[in-house]
């Protein structure tokens, strides 16, 4: 499995961005590594917030201008981290600038060759000043790194720095598709997997940029000894291929780093460290949502939907602290959660709610499901009672026993007194049959009164993946308003070792038993 380098960039983003402590309704990064949306960034923006010193003789957009027949730039360094997509990016070195055009730019290989126009007439509006900030590491960034109209810019080169770093000493591994190209255009089509290639460790020791955004970077003045390369090997004196290749850039696209599972630990491993887990939480019902207070989250009120719902229904009453093949909580047991709530939620609405027709007909069919689970589990009890699976706890069985046979009548009652009957697929004397048969009689005919009914959920409703896009939505707010409790419960994933996990219809959570919960 493998991540896009947006992916990695934007997890590293979000660390730098937290660590700065930018309000995470600013914060543009974002560490779910299962999901890949847009990310809001520039590298133009990136390049000018570099200090003079990260360009020095290694980078691959450092260059010194050789031509003796002119005093006033010979010898000058320059630098030119232009490309198709950016567009033009120039500066000698002691400018405080970037100017939006570079001689080269009509050069073979856009390189010097030595007869380019060098006194360029610029104005405010073909320039971008520069914003020098410091070249700082993950560990030293604070809240006061920086101004903080500075934060997202000093996040962006912090989070660069990061992963090159990463990518460098081979903790990572990159890949992409190399292309040598006339317009970015090309860089959007689609290649054989086959054709995928390792990007050499050379790339990141020249302290090539990327363009974050798409996945993609150019190799900057390096081009020259790739193109010339194959200029020189195989071609004929005037071959056509020459002239098209000294116009092209040479590019990696659709980069990915391939080892994701070492990313993700990584990643995990730094979000842990930022997010200690508390000792107190808060999460518990107050009018239509729930009041949160998580760690370093401030306390805030989440509007109530289902995922959430079955997430407190998980840190209630599934939580363990390793993975275990058997337990979680069912989605059979979520399907009817959720329809007992969508029950509670319609006996509460408003009247013009209630009567609606089409809120009566759902309201009917969520009660009769409900009904036909509790005959179901009735039969259950029966019948281990009838075999003496639970001989010694016997009494506690014949109370549960009385209490589902009244709640299956206050159920039918409740729909009884709505009158519609052409949505009630059953009456009081049928009832009363069905509780008091015996439980093989009843197991014997399950398929046909669950056909009777008409409460089959459906394909959708039964489905694991719908549950776990649930619980998703549901992280995906949390992440804006309660990021530290977004992060201690992690997007739901198969078997997971931490945070949510599933497996097969069996869903849970790991964590350990340390923190006091306020469920209200």
């Amino acid at each position: 499995m493998s991540i896009s380098l947006k992916q990695a960039y934007s997890a590293c983003l979000w660390l730098a961005e937290r660590k700065l402590g930018i309000p995470s309704t600013e914060q543009r990064g974002n560490w779910d590594l299962t999901k890949e949306g847009d990310l809001a960034f520039s590298r133009k923006d990136l390049v000018t917030s570099l200090p003079n010193e990260y360009f020095d003789e290694l980078s691959c957009y450092t260059g010194r201008i050789n031509n003796e027949n002119d005093d006033e730039f010979n010898g000058l360094f320059f630098i030119d981290a232009s490309n198709f997509i950016d567009g033009q990016l120039f500066k000698f070195e002691d400018q405080d600038y970037f100017q939006y055009f570079s001689p080269f730019r009509k050069s073979s290989f856009f390189i010097q060759n030595g007869d380019e126009n060098l006194d360029l007439d610029l104005t405010p509006d073909n320039i971008q000043q520069i914003q020098e900030l410091s070249l700082l590491t993950l560990n030293e960034l604070n809240h006061d790194s920086c101004s903080t109209e500075n934060k997202p810019r000093l996040a962006e080169i912090t989070a660069h720095l990061a992963l090159s770093e990463k990518l460098l000493n081979k903790a990572f591994i990159a890949k992409g598709y190399r292309q040598d190209i006339q317009h970015k255009d090309y860089l959007e089509d689609k290649f054989a997997e086959c054709l995928i290639e390792t990007i050499p460790i050379e790339t990141w020791k020249n302290k090539t940029i990327p363009n974050y955004a798409e996945s993609a970077l150019e190799l900057g003045q390096l081009r020259f000894k790739e193109l010339f390369a194959q200029c020189a090997n195989g071609f004929h004196k005037n071959d056509p291929r020459e002239d098209y290749l000294s116009k092209c850039e040479c590019w990696y696209s659709h980069i990915i780093i391939e080892n994701e599972q070492d990313f993700t630990n990584w990643i995990v491993s730094e979000v842990r460290e930022l997010f200690p887990t508390p000792k107190h939480a808060t999460f518990k019902p107050q009018g239509k949502g729930y009041i949160i207070q998580f760690g370093t989250d401030k306390l805030v009120e989440v509007k109530r939907n289902k995922g959430l719902n079955i997430i407190l229904k998980l840190l209630k009453g599934y939580k363990t602290p390793i993975f275990k093949d058997d337990f979680g909580y069912s989605l059979e047991t979520i399907h009817y959660d959720i329809i007992e709530d969508e029950i509670n939620d319609y006996e509460i609405s408003t009247k013009s709610q209630r009567d609606n027709n089409d809120n009566i007909i759902k309201y009917i069919r969520k009660q009769q499901n409900l009904i036909f689970w509790q005959l179901e589990k009735l039969k259950d009890h029966e019948d281990e009672i009838r075999e003496e699976c639970f001989y010694n706890k016997g009494n506690k069985n014949e109370i549960n026993i009385e209490n589902i046979k009244s709640s299956i009548l206050s159920r039918f009652n409740k729909i009884n007194s709505i009158k519609n009957t052409q949505t009630i697929n059953i009456d009081k004397e049928t009832i009363q049959r069905l509780i008091n048969c015996d439980p093989d009689i009843f197991f014997q005919h399950k398929d046909k009164i669950k056909s009777s009914l008409n409460i089959e959920l459906s394909s959708k409703e039964k489905s694991t993946d719908n549950i776990r896009k649930n619980i998703d939505s549901a992280i995906k707010i949390l992440r804006k308003e309660t990021p530290h409790f977004a992060s201690f419960l992690d997007s739901p994933k198969s078997k997971a070792t931490s945070g949510i996990g599933y497996n097969n219809d069996l869903f849970y959570i790991i964590c350990s038993n340390d923190i006091q919960w306020d469920f209200g």
